[in-house]
């Protein structure tokens, strides 16, 4: 069937279509999913970090043209391996379609399957839109602590080493961003 949609874990294949998704996603795509690094190194790395039992990664496939049309991670916590914090982002080109809705439902299936029992994320005050749907999956406005949010932070930086690159350089942005966008929200779901 033509432009058919499947939802799959990231494979070792995956590295060259995960840069072309992360080219394809516009500045104000990128600054909703920060901080990640959109680099051809990193695309290879999550790649290659398949079968790590601390990272989840789903891809939404257009089949015909086998063309990744969303992404989405799923983090664990080396000592909290039943919490898990997530990522999801749809190709501009895409957006709009359900993509995202479906991928966050594959998604959840899949860490439950996995053994994750709880799931945070952050998301924009501004971003109303995303904040409705993550409420409509069941995610409810949450205060996590200052430690498990310190944990999340140290967590991606040990896994990226060009993350703290990336925090500086937006770090000088930061006021214009609390502006633009208002703070960040956290919400959560148990599965």
């Amino acid at each position: 069937m033509k432009n058919e949609l499947c939802f799959r874990p990231v494979n070792e294949s995956d590295g060259k279509s995960l840069y072309l998704f992360f080219t394809s996603l516009s500045e104000k795509s990128k600054a909703t999913f920060q901080p990640h690094p959109f680099t051809r190194e990193f695309a290879k790395k999550i790649a290659n970090d398949f079968s790590s039992n601390l990272r989840i990664r789903i891809v939404a496939v257009i089949n015909d043209a086998n063309e990744i049309a969303g992404y989405a991670f799923l983090h664990r916590l080396p000592v909290l391996m039943k919490d898990g914090y997530f990522g999801i982002a749809v190709s501009d080109k895409h957006q709009k379609k359900g993509i995202g809705s479906s991928l966050l439902k594959y998604l959840l299936k899949y860490a439950k399957k996995k053994g994750v029992k709880h799931i945070l994320l952050n998301v924009y005050a501004h971003n109303i839109k995303a904040i409705a749907v993550y409420q409509k999956q069941g995610f409810e406005i949450h205060s996590p602590s200052l430690l498990l949010r310190k944990l999340i932070t140290l967590n991606e930086l040990i896994y990226n080493r060009n993350l703290l690159k990336l925090i500086s350089k937006n770090k000088n942005e930061s006021n214009d961003n609390q502006t633009e966008h208002g703070k960040p929200v956290w919400m959560k779901k148990d599965l």
